[in-house]
């Protein structure tokens, strides 16, 4: 006998019958339906969007960067010799994917007419070329070489537009560092440019250029010197984990010797990804109002379906039924709409979210907005919460028109029409 008002309710949303409560109930379920599309997709481009930018960041110097502690917020970088022995620690453990060490300095860039500044990153045989790799647009990678007579460089597409260079022309580079008296030296190399790279990250693009680092441990006259130390974490590892992040960086910081330091991504580029915060915020303001939406579409659907059965209630009634089971047939009956509309929105933001990944039919400026088209990236446990906490409220604030019943008497109700 208590399952009496869950059978009413499923005859309810399965009957055929026409009536005006059929298309208010379709217009519910579309609204339910249209809430849960819309904050799926919003969750996954936001994702999809902060994971674009990071595999950027990362792609340029890891997830940690190991440096010494006295250096300023400059671009010019305290050398420090290198360790064999750190590098090796580091790549035991279980977290650490790639481990390279690495040299830079600034220095001015010379082209037909026009100069400009640039800092030259020097690379050992470690450091991954993945991601410069896909942002080729010319030419190919540099090749290592122990010989800095032989060294090859990697150049943005900024700096070859800025100052007209091409593939196979050297690169005219003048470093100023200084000698052991404190007097002002200058140094210039002449490395052959082998291609030309474009990430989209115009602030990176428009300083960062590659090659061998036996050329800038010649620049520093020390072939042990050495800048920093980029640190690449494993993917299963990190699942996005910010926290997982600045554990691991913790970790690594306890394996430095004094005088160095280990920094995440995130207190690398603090800027930036207070920027990507933000995006959460709009997100969390979006699904808000899309929940309010459907919640406000399914409490008029629910009113409409109460005033249509008035006369069934006052049956109820008159036959014994108390309030409770009759509230009961109704929230049933809206679960069902409910139920209809989370698989059709999943559907439909699944469904969109699968095609643009596919096909990246949505383009972007990669000058405004890092990347050349909408990046989405679909995580299960967000889906899932979006479902049930999208169930769960609605149901909530449903109870409220539900009251309705209560007023209801069974002489009144019987006699309505």
């Amino acid at each position: 006998m208590s399952g009496w008002p869950f059978f009413i309710a499923r005859r309810l949303f399965l009957s055929k019958q026409r009536s005006f409560s059929k298309l208010i109930v379709r217009l519910a379920t579309a609204g339910v339906a249209l809430s849960v599309a819309v904050m799926l997709i919003s969750l996954a481009t936001v994702a999809g969007f902060r994971s674009g930018i990071r595999e950027k960041i990362t792609g340029f110097s890891g997830h940690v960067v190991i440096n010494a502690m006295n250096n300023s917020n400059s671009l010019e970088q305290v050398p420090f010799l290198y360790d064999p022995g750190l590098g090796q620690q580091m790549r035991s453990r279980p977290e650490v994917a790639n481990v390279s060490a690495v040299a830079q300095k600034p220095g001015i860039i010379k082209g037909e007419e026009d100069l400009d500044g640039i800092v030259l990153k020097g690379v050992d045989t470690h450091y991954r070329w993945g991601f410069l790799q896909q942002s080729l647009v010319q030419g190919r990678l540099p090749l290592y070489s122990p010989d800095p007579g032989k060294a090859e460089v990697l150049i943005s597409a900024y700096t070859a537009k800025r100052l007209n260079l091409k593939t196979g022309e050297r690169l005219r580079v003048l470093f100023i560092r200084s000698d052991s008296s404190g007097n002002n030296r200058s140094t210039a190399v002449g490395p052959r440019i082998s291609g030309i790279y474009d990430t989209g990250l115009e602030e990176q693009d428009r300083l960062m250029a590659y090659t061998s680092l036996p050329l800038l441990q010649q620049v520093f006259r020390n072939g042990q010197a050495m800048t920093q130390w980029d640190v690449h974490l494993r993917p299963e590892y990190l699942q996005g984990n910010a926290a997982a992040l600045q554990e691991a960086t913790e970790q690594i910081h306890g394996l430095v010797p004094p005088g160095l330091r280990a920094l995440s991504i995130y207190e690398q580029q603090p800027q930036l990804f207070e920027w990507l915060g933000y995006l959460d915020t709009n997100v969390e303001i979006i699904i808000a109002l899309m929940i309010l939406v459907a919640a406000i579409n399914m409490c008029i659907a629910l009113l409409i379906l109460i005033m249509e059965r008035t006369n069934m209630i006052g049956l109820l009634k008159a036959f014994g039924a108390g309030n409770p089971g009759i509230r009961r047939i109704f929230l049933f009956h809206s679960a069902y709409i409910i139920l209809f509309g989370l698989l059709l929105g999943n559907l439909a933001g699944l469904g969109f979210c699968w095609l643009q990944d596919t096909y990246g039919f949505i383009r972007l400026s990669k000058e405004t907005y890092y990347v050349d088209r909408v990046l989405v990236e679909v995580i299960p446990w967000q889906v899932l919460l979006v479902n049930l906490i999208t169930f769960v409220l609605i149901l909530l604030v449903l109870f409220l028109p539900a009251t309705l019943i209560t007023r209801l008497s069974p002489a009144r109700t019987i006699r309505f029409n």
